[in-house]
């Protein structure tokens, strides 16, 4: 059985987006464990219906995760020492490992075909792999508790109970630094879509959030005083949940911190959590504010359509017509290839976003670019421009005065491979902010120093430098919007997991890409005629955590 899983979380931990597919599913799904009866169950997140129990018979039992390719449920029992796997319906119960000593939290690298647990008998932090198999020791530590996985950023998080610390290292367990001091910290949970590490105390009774690097700790949930022990984070609708241990309830509450906590489920002594989420089955509603949005599926002619019909575009220097992560996408091999876009109904204010899936043939290049909408000179321009640096993304601003290069640090965008690529830009907040994301997840974060204006005369270029045709992009572009507004992360995220369904178009009149798959057969029977194209999605299952 294959699910769509965003997972995460146990008394401990939680990771990034665990995702699958399983065409039973149909709605979301919150798995809980409880410590005192020894079970798993499962019911409706939103904490209407009853919930059923999928295994029983467990101990004490702990943490929880989920391997969506093998369509397994693992968790981790104090009591017994095994950790265990079965089926996400609850059948087929098989032992991983035994002889352990109190294990606790358990968080898997599908990808990597590895898991991590903790054993609070012994003080270690271990891996091994995900059939068990070559179990190693990661790291010494007094009650080892909660448990959560970067695995975008390579970090291995895990918070020690007596000491009072979160501790932060590399998958492998090197390099371990502490990054928070508090005491009694459980569980751990991560947000990949917003780049935060979710934590909960028991000792002080809150719910609280910080950076990667342990900076800028926000107090989200206090007066919680029976000892949340658990997190999971839904970055897809915007949720995190908690167990208040003690009081045996599951409450969640929107990220934004908007209409306060509410209980969802109820289970005596709730431990490890974790979120199924059905893959979509079609496209997504695009984000509200959108000021173009050029899906690039054309198969002939020079007009590049725009879906809103205020600024279609139009293809230079032989652009090719190629497959794309949504149907179709322009291939870009030349300086003189590119699509051009008049910019007179398409300025930007002074809060924008824009979103691309791109695909480069090479990391050996200092600059390609993107999108570029830069009036004024190369030493004083007037703009933005979106572009990849040896792999890292970046963002240009400029006033016409000042301009600078946000960019990232790490080499994410891996050549030969589709990533959704995002930038966002909000001068509503004070300072203002920006934002850097690569397929779904945010990426960096800067303060921009520029004046607040970026308007310019110059067209909108896509695979094309303003200034420099020896930094035009090389390699595929697909489905590039541009908005007027700064987006959240949970709207980037779902972008990226709608994948090649994409964004319910708006317009019937651009051609059909004839590219086959799935989607041709649907187009073919007529659905163009409801406006909405329905389009075969291609998911790439790149990493898989939970714990």
């Amino acid at each position: 059985m294959i699910r769509f899983t965003v997972s995460l979380a146990t008394l401990t931990a939680a990771v990034p987006l665990l995702l699958a597919r399983d065409a039973s599913a149909q709605a979301t799904e919150l798995f809980v464990a409880s410590y005192a009866h020894g079970t798993i169950s499962v019911s409706n997140p939103d904490g209407g219906g009853s919930a059923t129990v999928l295994v029983s018979g467990l101990g004490e039992v702990d943490g929880v995760a989920i391997d969506p390719t093998g369509g397994n449920l693992y968790w981790a029992s104090v009591s017994t020492g095994l950790l265990q796997r079965a089926t996400l319906s609850g059948t087929g119960v098989v032992t991983v490992l035994s002889g352990l000593a109190a294990p606790r939290a358990i968080a898997l690298n599908v990808e990597a075909g590895t898991m991590y647990w903790t054993e609070l008998g012994s003080g270690l932090v271990r891996e091994a792999n995900i059939d068990g198999t070559s179990p190693r020791t990661l790291a010494t530590e007094a009650y080892p508790a909660g448990l959560a996985l970067d695995l975008v950023g390579g970090h291995l998080f895990w918070s020690g109970e007596t000491a009072g610390q979160i501790v932060s290292a590399g998958l492998d367990g090197g390099s371990p630094q502490v990054i928070i001091s508090q005491p009694q910290v459980l569980g751990l949970a991560v947000d990949p879509s917003a780049a935060k590490l979710y934590f909960a105390e028991c000792a002080e009774g809150t719910i609280r959030r910080a950076n990667f690097d342990g900076s800028n700790i926000e107090v989200l949930v206090t007066g919680l005083a029976a000892c949340p022990t658990r997190i999971a984070i839904d970055p897809v609708a915007g949720m995190f949940y908690f167990s208040d241990n003690g009081s045996s309830v599951v409450l969640r509450e929107a990220i934004s911190l908007s209409g306060g906590a509410q209980p969802v489920a109820h289970e005596d002594l709730p431990t490890g959590i974790a979120l199924l989420i059905p893959t979509p089955s079609a496209c997504v509603s695009p984000p509200s504010g959108l000021l173009g949005w050029w899906t690039l599926d054309e198969t002939s002619g020079i007009v590049a359509h725009d879906q809103l019909s205020r600024s279609n575009g139009q293809y230079f220097g032989g652009a090719t017509h190629v497959p794309g992560e949504v149907f179709g996408a322009v291939g870009i091999g030349s300086t003189a290839q590119y699509v051009d876009v008049p910019n007179a109904n398409i300025q930007v204010g002074t809060s924008f976003s824009i979103d691309a899936w791109v695909q480069v043939f090479d990391n050996d290049t200092s600059v390609r670019t993107i999108v570029d909408n830069r009036g004024g000179s190369v030493s004083n321009p007037v703009g933005y421009n979106l572009y990849i640096s040896y792999g890292k993304l970046g963002l240009q601003l400029g006033d016409g005065t000042t301009f600078t290069n946000y960019e990232g640090s790490d080499p994410l965008l891996v050549a030969g491979s589709w990533h959704l690529v995002a930038g966002t830009v909000d001068y509503s907040t004070k300072p203002p902010s920006g934002q850097l994301y690569v397929d779904g997840t945010l990426y960096y974060t800067f303060t921009p120093t520029q004046n607040d204006s970026f308007v310019n005369t110059s067209d909108f270029l896509l695979g094309k430098s303003a200034f420099d045709d020896s930094i035009n992009f090389d390699g595929d572009i697909d489905e590039v919007e541009l908005f007027g507004r700064a987006l959240m992360p949970s709207e980037v995220y779902t972008l990226y997991q709608a994948g090649s369904y994409g964004k319910c178009r708006l317009l019937a009149s651009a051609a059909v890409p004839a590219f086959g798959g799935a989607g041709a057969g649907l187009l073919a029977g007529g659905l163009l005629g409801f406006g909405v194209l329905w389009l075969a999605r291609r998911r790439r299952v790149t990493a898989a955590e939970s714990s």
